[in-house]
C-alpha cells in the first residue's frame, strides 16, 4: 500500500508496500523551549493486516521508529514476554515464534537491577504472574482478558492458607528477598531462589495445572529448609521464603512437609476499576500522557522523576494508546549519536499527541532501547557493544489458525 499527501493527511492508495516521500510532510508542535519541530515522514511500511511502521526524522536531528497497531484485527495479541536472566529482544522475539505463533514487532520493556536481572515492576504474561511489588507508584500498560488496554499503576498482594488455618500475607514475588517479609519464589526467578542462608524457605510442589492470577492455587509442602538457602524451585511450583525476624518461629511452626497450602495472588490498579482478570502487565517509569494532556509539560508525574532523567536528551522506548484503546503505538527514538540525540520527557508527549495518542508512558531508555520488526532491528541500539541484554520485552503476536 502507497501513500500520498492530500491537504494534510494521508491518504491510502493500492499499490506497494513500501514508500517514501521526496516532499517534506510537516506537522508544527511546541516543544519545551517554544520552538517547532517538524516531523518529516521519511517511509511507511504495512508489516501485516493492522500493522503499520513509521520512521520519522527531525532536523535536530531525532530518529523516530512508531509501531501503529489496530488491535480490532482478532489475529493480533500484545504479550509481555520474560525468560529467565538478561537476554536480547531480538532473542526474545526468536524464543516467543513457533509455527502457531509469529512475533511480529518487539521492543524492549522494563527497567531492570543488573544485580539480580529482574524488572523493577509488575509483570504478567498470559496471566502467569512474573514479578509482583506492593508499591504503584511507577506506571505500567495491562492488558486485561477482555482486551482492555490501561496505564496506571498496580499494586501486587499474595496471600498463604496453610493446612492449619493460619493466614499469611506477601508482597514481593521473584525480587530480592529482604528481612521481616514473605517472598515467593517461582520458576520465573530461575531454578533457585538466589537467596542467602539467613532465612526460612518453604519448598511447595504444584498440585494446580498452572500458577495463574485470581486463581486459588494448591501446593503441597516437600521441604523445609532453616539452614541452605538458594533452594531449588519445583517446576511449575514454588518457594516461599521468608527472612529471619522476631516472627520466624510462627512462620516455620506453620509448615510441615506434606501440607497443603494454598495461594492467591492479585494485582489491583491505583486508579481504574479492573472487573476481570488482567492477562498481560508489564512497568515503566514516567507518565507522558493522560487523558490527552502533555504531564511533563504541566506538573510533576508523581514517579519522583528528576530533571537529569527528564530534560535531557537520550535514547527512549514509550508506548501510547488512543482513546477508544483500539491503537497501540510503540515508539523508539535513538539517541547519543550524531544521526540522533534523543528525546525529553516533554518532546515524547508532544509527538505523542501529534499521533493522536491520549495515554502514554515512558518505558527503559538508553542502550536498551531496541524495536524488532519480523526478527531484525530497525533502530540503532546506542551501546557499542550492540543490543543490550534486558529483564523483558513487549510484543506483537499474529496468531495462526
Amino acid at each position: 500500500m502507497v501513500y500520498s499527501i492530500r491537504q494534510g493527511f494521508l491518504i491510502s492508495q493500492p499499490s506497494m508496500k513500501v514508500f517514501s516521500i521526496s516532499a517534506a510532510f510537516f506537522i508544527l508542535i511546541s516543544s519545551l523551549h517554544s520552538q517547532t519541530i517538524p516531523y518529516n515522514i521519511v517511509s511507511s511500511e504495512q508489516v501485516a493486516a493492522g500493522i503499520t511502521y513509521t520512521f520519522y526524522k527531525t532536523a535536530l536531528p531525532q530518529e523516530i521508529h512508531v509501531a501503529e497497531i489496530d488491535l480490532r484485527n482478532p489475529q493480533l495479541s500484545i504479550e509481555s514476554v520474560r525468560h529467565n536472566g538478561l537476554v536480547t529482544t531480538s532473542e526474545e522475539v526468536r524464543k516467543n515464534t513457533s509455527e502457531k505463533k509469529n512475533a511480529l514487532i518487539a521492543i524492549n520493556g522494563d527497567f531492570f537491577s543488573f544485580k539480580d536481572s529482574c524488572p523493577v515492576n509488575n509483570q504478567i504474561t498470559d496471566y502467569a504472574p512474573v514479578t509482583g511489588y506492593s508499591s504503584p507508584q511507577k506506571s505500567q500498560f495491562a492488558v486485561t482478558a477482555g482486551k482492555k488496554l490501561l496505564i496506571d499503576g498496580f499494586t501486587f498482594s499474595g496471600t498463604v492458607l496453610t493446612k492449619s488455618k493460619s493466614v499469611f500475607t506477601f508482597e514481593r514475588l521473584n525480587s530480592t528477598r529482604t528481612l521481616s517479609e514473605i517472598t515467593f519464589y517461582t520458576r520465573y526467578r530461575g531454578a533457585t531462589t538466589k537467596t542467602d542462608s539467613g532465612g526460612i524457605e518453604i519448598i511447595l510442589r504444584p498440585v494446580s495445572k498452572k500458577i495463574s492470577v485470581n486463581d486459588t492455587l494448591r501446593f503441597v509442602v516437600a521441604s523445609v529448609s532453616t539452614i541452605s538457602g538458594n533452594s531449588f524451585i519445583p517446576e511449575g511450583g514454588g518457594v516461599l521464603s521468608f527472612g529471619r525476624s522476631d516472627t520466624s518461629s510462627k512462620f516455620l511452626a506453620a509448615f510441615s512437609r506434606g501440607d497443603t497450602v494454598r495461594i492467591y495472588m492479585d494485582y489491583k490498579a491505583k486508579t481504574h476499576p479492573v472487573t476481570t482478570k488482567i492477562a498481560q502487565l508489564i512497568g515503566g517509569w514516567g507518565r507522558l500522557l493522560y487523558n490527552g494532556k502533555n504531564l511533563p509539560a504541566i506538573a510533576d508525574t508523581n514517579e519522583k522523576l528528576t530533571d537529569k532523567f527528564t530534560a535531557v536528551r537520550h535514547p527512549r522506548t514509550f508506548l501510547g494508546i488512543n482513546a477508544d484503546t483500539t491503537k497501540l503505538f510503540l515508539c523508539i527514538v535513538d539517541g547519543r549519536q550524531e544521526r540522533s540525540v534523543g528525546m525529553t520527557f516533554v518532546e515524547m508527549a508532544n509527538f505523542l499527541q501529534y499521533l493522536n495518542v491520549t495515554d502514554a508512558f515512558n518505558l527503559d531508555g538508553g542502550g536498551s532501547s531496541t524495536m524488532i520488526i519480523r526478527g531484525k532491528i530497525v533502530n540503532a541500539p546506542s551501546d557499542k557493544t550492540g543490543e543490550r541484554p534486558v529483564a523483558n520485552s513487549l510484543q506483537i503476536v499474529q496468531i495462526s489458525n
